[in-house]
């Protein structure tokens, strides 16, 4: 790794030439290795999914997905549901956005149910995750 400069200037990182410039100019607020602020988090009151409606749902797996656009969000959400005796396996997409209301406390906002998908069975025999931890990829 190649050696950053020291004696509390600032330096940056060229790709076009693979080595560190000074910039003499540049004022940092800290002194030594710097690290990044602790993060703040906040959990909304709200259930975006929940299970407890429906006796015969069972959650089995989701995964979130950033819609690349301020706050918006779809929840990729595997249920299996016991359908009069009959268990079916479901992959449910629904689009939601986040807000801070005016106590600063976060909301769930725009939530929409986009649609359901019934899961083949080929998927929930073969032995892939697939169901407990789904993948889904926005481009």
């Amino acid at each position: 790794m190649p050696r950053r400069p020291s004696g509390g200037r600032a330096g940056g990182w060229a790709a076009k030439a693979p080595r560190w410039t000074l910039h003499r100019g540049w004022q940092l607020p800290f002194k030594g290795p710097a690290s990044p602020p602790p993060a703040s988090w906040k959990l909304s009151k709200e259930k975006l999914f929940c299970c407890q409606d429906d006796p015969g749902e069972r959650h089995a797996g989701a995964t979130l997905v950033y819609l690349g656009t301020e706050s918006k969000f779809c929840l990729v959400h595997c249920v299996s549901l016991d359908d009069y005796g009959k268990r079916r396996h479901l992959l449910r997409l629904t689009t939601f956005s986040l807000e801070l209301d005016g106590n600063g406390d976060l909301r769930i906002t725009s939530r929409r149910l986009v649609r359901s998908f019934r899961l083949p069975k080929a998927v929930l025999e073969s032995r892939s995750e697939f169901f407990t931890k789904p993948v889904a990829l926005w481009m």
